[in-house]
């Protein structure tokens, strides 16, 4: 029990593809597609930094990153409005223009700031930040690459 992935079925769905985030989903009978589940993981994603950035005056990614989430997001929901409708927290994101976090209302929703709350214990318990810049960052300290040499 617990899996975090879901094998599409269907006509001509092939029966190796997967969805992420989509399992307990379909267990409850809701029709999941690939751009149902990229649309959650966008406003999963902008909400849960936006608090930790809002909220926690922290920050576990970089700004271009929570830039390129909401840029994709915003093309999504015009590209699927059906869809959109049909995702958790759409509220939050009607009229969402990708400029900034600061006004998503579900921000504090307690599911939102439990996993952002989850990501800055994981954070802190690791003793480094895996997510920030291009994700060369240990225990606080940017490392640069070498030719040739591996960072750990």
């Amino acid at each position: 029990m617990g899996k975090a992935v879901h094998r599409r079925r269907g006509p001509g769905v092939g029966t190796g593809e997967l969805i992420k985030g989509t399992y307990y989903l379909s267990m409850a009978g809701f029709q999941t597609t690939p751009e149902r589940a990229l649309v959650l993981r966008r406003r999963l994603q902008l909400l849960i930094h936006s608090y930790i950035y809002y909220h926690r005056g922290e920050s576990l990614t970089a700004d271009s990153q929570w830039d390129a989430w909401a840029k994709e997001l915003v093309v999504l929901q015009k590209k699927y409005p059906r869809i959109s409708e049909v995702v958790d927290y759409y509220d939050s994101f009607q009229g969402f223009d990708g400029s900034t976090g600061f006004n998503l209302k579900a921000m504090t929703n307690p599911e939102i700031i439990r996993k952002a709350e989850y990501l800055l214990e994981r954070r802190r318990n690791h003793g480094r930040d895996e997510t920030v810049g291009n994700g060369m960052a240990r225990a606080g300290k940017i490392h640069k690459k070498r030719k040739g040499s591996r960072v750990y």
